[in-house]
């Protein structure tokens, strides 16, 4: 039977797709509403903007790999789940970015450095990130739980060195 099958028909799950990518986009809503109250300074319940970054956004962020991995291996299409859920953190990033000013030089046009653009390019590179944390972490459940939980982690610390890896570059004062 598996033999009459192609491989496309083996991987889709039983999920409908919208339903298996809202599931993997949910901790991004969450982390992207708990990103704005704390950057206006908003308290939610007992936390303050400090610790909703440090006790609702970081954990959130560090298991979005593995729960868009476990929705993409449930999705009826699981490449649309891969791809919605790989590029939504960037955009969300990418919007972010556009809402600050940028820096201008002295006759005030705009000043643009390497800096800036590596600044500017960092949600590109969030997206690959991201695609290859949710593959890895893919990759890794299909050989079992063990070799599972290691894919979560590893695919949280891809995700986690994408996204840090321009401000390293740019102060390389922080990686000390």
């Amino acid at each position: 039977m598996d033999q009459a099958m192609s491989r496309s028909e083996m991987e889709r799950g039983p999920i409908p797709t919208s339903l298996a990518t809202m599931v993997a986009l949910l901790p991004l809503a969450v982390g992207a509403a708990a990103g704005i109250a704390a950057d206006r300074e908003m308290t939610v319940g007992p936390l303050g903007p400090s610790l909703l970054v440090y006790w609702v956004i970081v954990p959130l962020a560090a298991l979005y790999p593995t729960i868009a991995a476990l929705a993409r291996r449930l999705a009826y299409a699981p490449m649309t789940v891969l791809v919605a859920a790989s590029i939504a953190p960037a955009l969300v990033y990418a919007g972010r970015i556009l809402l600050q000013p940028l820096p201008k030089g002295p006759t005030g046009q705009l000043a643009l450095t390497p800096n800036t653009i590596l600044y500017l390019v960092s949600p590109a590179i969030l997206a690959v990130g991201a695609f290859l944390a949710i593959e890895v972490t893919t990759s890794a459940m299909r050989r079992g739980v063990a070799v599972g939980v290691f894919g979560a982690i590893a695919g949280a610390f891809i995700l986690a060195a994408s996204f840090l890896a321009p401000f390293l570059y740019l102060n390389p004062m922080l990686a000390t």
